[in-house]
């Protein structure tokens, strides 16, 4: 379709479904459009032949176009396999007309780091969000006032507002200094911060085989674990569990990832070195698996260690029909050395 005929169709939704373009309530940024080969978060609302109307969710829920042309870099048959109604998708602009309201995007256009990538951007939004919306119904502000006034001069000063109101939780004064906002809503800003941004455990855990065919075995092993165990900190204690002789499993709960890397990565070095001491095997099964992150949900389950896939051949290959997926989960070495690989 023609970047014509995409406007025509986009004025034919327009005059069918009103009520979808008035202002919503909000956007998150101050800017009103995005620009050209900008990165936005979408949902699919309508989908037919051609492609899908979607929406901007950060910028006041305007509409925009996804032709089925610019979904995959392979012939559409049916766009309904590739993209659901109700689905949020990290889509490019293509092209913009900010007078008329035409906005088209592009699907193939996106690689998949830039997916992950920005879907950590937006979740930091949405958090940001959530916040003024908050402080909008307690002290009975409009929540585009509460954005003009305070977060979007944060994001002149600092990369996100979400990265201030972190910073605030310990240099409220600081971060606020040159924001103006009155006595009463700064009281409510900090408790909504305490409340929101206060920081949540990760769980991290890691499997390991470890055995001993020596007179002492037993004994080795438990010896050894002890020794791993001396590696906890103040602040992170360090537990090991049998799951199935020989295999063994490494946990801890931290509020810093990178920290309980750090001491994960000692204590199963400390368990290897002292097993072999005694003439045992350390094997490691897989890379610490983290859970419950406050800022970025993940499930490193399928990754092992050692094993870095590309990007580029798995966004290609999920657009393949019938792919067969494949489970890394078992039968591959790892390395303690490389676990740094994963700590960003």
């Amino acid at each position: 379709m023609s970047e014509k005929g995409s406007k025509e169709k986009t004025e034919e939704h327009k005059e069918e479904h009103p009520e979808d373009y008035k202002n919503i309530q909000y956007r998150m940024y101050e800017k009103k459009f995005p620009e050209v080969d900008d990165l936005v978060m979408c949902k699919i609302i309508e989908i037919f032949n051609d492609g899908a109307y979607v929406i901007l969710e950060e910028y006041n829920n305007i509409k925009g176009l996804l032709l089925c042309t610019e979904i995959s870099r392979k012939r559409v048959n049916y766009v309904t396999r590739l993209i659901k109604e109700g689905k949020e998708e990290v889509l490019r602009v293509k092209t913009i007309d900010k007078e008329k309201g035409y906005i088209d995007l592009s699907k193939k256009s996106v690689k998949a780091e830039e997916v992950e990538q920005y879907k950590e951007k937006y979740a930091k939004s949405k958090t940001v969000h959530v916040i003024m919306k908050i402080l909008s119904i307690k002290c009975n502000i409009p929540i585009d006032k509460l954005y003009k006034e305070i977060t979007w001069p944060l994001y002149k000063k600092y990369e996100h507002a979400y990265d201030a109101f972190k910073l605030a939780l310990n240099k409220f004064d600081e971060v606020f200094k040159d924001i103006k906002i009155t006595e009463p809503v700064k009281k409510e800003l900090m408790e909504i911060l305490r409340q929101r941004m206060k920081p949540k455990p990760v769980n991290i855990k890691s499997d390991f085989i470890v055995r001993c065919d020596q007179f002492e075995g037993i004994d080795a092993i438990k010896f050894a674990l002890m020794e791993g165990e001396k590696k906890s900190t103040k602040n992170i204690q360090i537990k090991f569990k049998i799951i199935s002789s020989p295999l063994y499993e490494c946990s801890i709960e931290t509020i810093n990832k990178k920290e309980g890397l750090d001491v994960m990565k000692e204590a199963l070095k400390e368990v290897e070195k002292t097993i072999l001491e005694k003439k045992g095997k350390f094997y490691l099964q897989s890379n610490p698996t983290v859970t419950g992150d406050s800022e970025k949900s993940e499930n490193m389950k399928n990754e092992i260690i050692g094993v870095k896939e590309d990007a580029e051949k798995i966004w290609k290959d999920e657009e393949e029909e019938n792919e067969e997926e494949e489970n890394h989960d078992e039968g591959i070495h790892a390395d303690i050395d490389k676990v740094d690989d994963f700590q960003n």
